[in-house]
């Protein structure tokens, strides 16, 4: 018998409603399903005070005692009083509401333990609505008297009596009398090698641990199997891919190849050689590239990226370069137009091309004519058909949601994927820390860029802000002001586009004050950035539309304010709008006086950083990683119950080579039936021991 064949219907107090319920809301069906919901957090209630010592400042305490009294108290809530003794004191337990329930489960004279925050009550010491557990055998304790755990819930699940207590209480049914029935056969060699405890017991100790220790034994141990399991779909999966699919081979044209280098008014530095040397690598491979380039704001990831386009093109291929606003998009077309320009047809799409214009762009695309197409969002779109698309060039990765990716990945007969980043997201640190990704970095500042003060003020210390600013308008530097809203909300206190906008061009009467937002049409940006970019305007106030693809030098100082609405990467790719010229540079970022500390040292994080993985890596901290077999770009709904991509870096770096020996020589069949349903199905993780257990068997 295995667990994940076991109805949690066997459980007593499980019924048809509470099954659809639990299946509706938890997606919990069976018995392992049930006890691979982990818990939220823990309260220790194993210390046990005697009455006389309670004192009502005190957060949680527990006490064992005789019921020495019995109340009803009729008023408009209905109250139950009990009355506990241990003979050195008196503790009431004050229930409202349902009374006539706890009324017939407590008796004179039966031993209890409460648990709860105490409050003084007319010179007693009372809880209202305590934990507690009837005692006849201290070890047969479930919500009180050890270290219990407290479980995520839902409105629908209170609705229908199900909570934490409900959830100790079948969880030590199922403990008691299924997890005997549990396996996983992770090889011997690895669980000594990282130290893992026994499966059964790691499953146990989830739910009903005797100390810390076991709590982080038991997450170990289950972490350890995501992981394992993660690994192992990785793997097969890229075996079954290699299996299935078809890349033609791309005939590297040297003598064309050097000509566009030749072409170029600058020399690679190092890092971008080495980058390019790997993406080429994988080019001329037989299996599909997937890597990530990773380099800081300006430091040259898109010359990298033209010369991977110029082999697959004069190869023989079609690219598509896709980024995420219409700016940077043609930014892109200016500068590919101009180097690879005289080698082969390169054409731009977008949402702004006449009707005319994309049908001719669709048919050039089609019959082959066109190498490269740039554009934003509109190359995924059902009209445009490539002839023989082999390469995919996605920047600023972060922008775009995975479906829109495969959207645009399909369109070609297995393309080599390139996608480029200032800051990889969390979604992309993590694939990369799991092998997912190919990673090429390039951590070299090109010649005249220069460093970026950051400075963390609150919305007290304005009027130095506006002062500095001045002082900079003055020598003929620019300035960017950043804001989350375009338009005043009456839901948000937040300070709007619209609302800066007025403001400083009352305060800078001698300046002009522009503003640029993503509600305008692309005539209106287009026009306005080359008036900023020829400094006809010197204060350009401005939504995220900012955040990628502008370039102008002579700006200087970036203010973002509300810098709290916004997430660490997103600030630091604002911060990569200066910098670019001979000046020095300055991010300013405004926080409201009313914010809590703990967000002023999340921002803090970037007046001493400007790493973009450890950015990253912070952001990951925070936000989370997202499915990483999925579709879900960030935040903490993942596949992953135990693993933490982040506290657990390094085991997963250090393991996940032993795990692919280890799978390496299993000689598994990739195209069996069980492997194939494994693969496809959409939360590969979920439950992973026994599906280990089914693979190794």
């Amino acid at each position: 018998m295995k667990l994940s064949d076991i109805s949690i219907k066997n459980i007593p107090g499980i019924g048809d409603k509470k099954f659809s319920v639990f299946a509706g809301e938890l997606d919990i069906r069976t018995v392992e399903d049930l006890l691979f919901f982990r818990p939220r957090r823990y309260i220790d209630r194993s210390a046990l005070l005697k009455i006389k010592d309670i004192r009502p400042s005190q957060n949680e305490i527990s006490v064992i005692g005789e019921i020495t009294g019995i109340t009803s108290i009729k008023t408009p809530r209905n109250i139950l009083k009990i009355e506990i003794s241990d003979g050195t004191g008196i503790l009431e337990g004050i229930f409202f509401g349902g009374i006539k329930y706890f009324a017939k489960i407590f008796e004179s004279g039966d031993t209890v333990i409460f648990s709860g925050k105490p409050e003084l009550n007319y010179g007693r010491i009372k809880i209202v609505h305590p934990e507690f557990d009837f005692i006849y055998d201290k070890n047969d304790a479930v919500n009180t008297a050890r270290i219990v755990p407290v479980y995520p819930l839902t409105e629908t699940l209170r609705n229908n009596f199900i909570n934490s207590r409900f959830l100790r209480k079948i969880m030590k049914y199922a403990a008691d009398n299924f997890i005997k029935y549990a396996d996983c056969r992770i090889p011997d060699k690895l669980i000594v090698k990282y130290n893992l405890i026994e499966y059964k017991k790691a499953l146990f100790y989830t739910h009903f641990p005797e100390n810390e220790q076991q709590i982080e034994s038991s997450r170990k141990r289950l972490a350890f199997n995501e992981l394992f399991y993660y690994v192992f779909f990785i793997n097969i999966s890229k075996e079954l891919n290699r299996k299935k699919v078809f890349k033609a081979q791309i005939q590297f044209n040297e003598e064309k190849f050097n000509a566009v280098q030749e072409n170029l008014p600058f020399k690679l530095i190092s890092d971008q050689e080495n980058a390019l040397q790997e993406i080429k690598k994988d080019i001329l491979s037989p299996d599909p590239m997937n890597r990530l380039l990773q380099g800081d704001v300006g430091s040259g990831k898109t010359v990298v990226a033209v010369l991977a386009i110029a082999i697959h093109v004069l190869g023989g291929g079609q690219a598509a370069f896709m980024a995420p606003t219409e700016v940077l998009a043609r930014q892109h077309f200016y500068f590919c137009e101009k180097y690879l320009g005289p080698f082969f047809k390169v054409d731009y799409l977008s949402g702004s091309n006449t009707a005319s214009e994309r049908e001719n762009i669709y048919l050039n695309l089609e019959n082959g004519t066109t190498g490269l197409i740039i554009g934003t969002h509109a190359l995924f779109q059902e009209n445009v058909k490539f002839k023989n698309l082999k390469f995919i060039v996605i920047d600023e990765q972060h922008r775009f949601g995975v479906e829109q990716r495969l959207r645009l990945y399909e369109k070609g007969r297995t393309p080599d994927l390139l996608v480029m980043t200032a800051t990889p997201i969390p979604r992309s640190l993590a694939l990369t820390v799991f092998g997912d990704l190919d990673v090429s970095v390039i951590r070299e500042k090109p010649a005249g860029r220069q460093p970026v003060k950051t400075l963390l003020f609150s919305e007290n210390r304005m009027k130095g802000v506006y002062n500095s600013i001045n002082k900079y308008l003055s020598t003929g530097r620019q300035c960017y002001y950043v804001l989350p809203l375009i338009e005043e909300s009456e839901k948000s206190d937040l300070k709007s586009a619209k609302e800066m906008y007025n403001k400083l061009t009352g305060m800078f009467k001698e300046h002009r004050v522009a503003i640029l937002h993503g509600k305008m049409n692309s005539e209106e940006k287009i026009s306005i950035m080359n008036e900023f970019k020829l400094n006809e305007i010197q204060i350009l106030v401005s939504t995220t539309v900012i955040e990628v693809g502008i370039d102008v030098p002579n700006a200087n100082i970036i203010v973002v304010h509300h810098a709290e609405r916004f997430g660490l990467s997103q600030l630091h790719q604002l911060r990569g709008r200066v910098g670019r010229g001979e000046h020095e540079s300055f991010c300013v970022l405004i926080y409201p006086e009313s914010c809590d500390p703990e967000t002023v040292e999340r921002l803090s994080f970037l007046e001493n950083c400007s790493d973009g993985f450890l950015i990253s890596e912070k952001d990951l901290q925070t936000r989370g990683s997202g499915q990483l077999t999925g579709l879900i770009q960030h935040g903490f709904k993942s596949e992953f119950d135990f693993l933490n991509p982040v506290d657990d870096t390094e085991m997963i770096i250090n393991a996940r080579n032993d795990i692919s020996a280890i799978i390496s020589t299993m000689n598994i069949d990739v195209e069996s039936d069980n492997i194939k349903r494994i693969i496809s199905e959409k939360n590969i993780l979920k439950n992973s021991g026994e599906k280990i257990y089914s693979i190794l068997s």
